[in-house]
């Protein structure tokens, strides 16, 4: 949720339904969790920063293409098959980072 909402830029309402139909108070709650948690422990900051780093360029190649769709529409609604696109390119990256670390 956290990535979704600082690195993908997905409103709550998007993440909620992602995640099963969370609601949006849920969503935000769980973004404000992992805010503090970065506060406090150093090695997850120092792991979300590197995350963030990693997917940066792939997300904002995916956004820069919906920037240009919603240039040639007057409303964009974001398609399930587009957000299963986008969650299935920032999980497979980060379990490929994941991966990597604990080897």
């Amino acid at each position: 949720m956290y990535l979704a909402a600082r690195l993908g830029r997905w409103s709550t309402k998007i993440i909620g339904r992602f995640y099963n139909g969370r609601d949006h108070s849920t969503v935000c709650h769980g973004i404000q969790r992992i805010e503090a948690l970065r506060e406090s422990d150093p090695e997850l900051d120092a792991l979300l920063s590197d995350l963030n780093r990693r997917l940066a360029t792939p997300v904002e190649d995916h956004l820069t293409q919906i920037r240009k769709e919603a240039d040639r529409s007057p409303t964009v609604e974001l398609s399930e098959a587009l957000i299963e696109r986008m969650a299935n390119l920032i999980t497979a990256r980060v379990c490929s980072l994941l991966s990597t670390k604990t080897e």
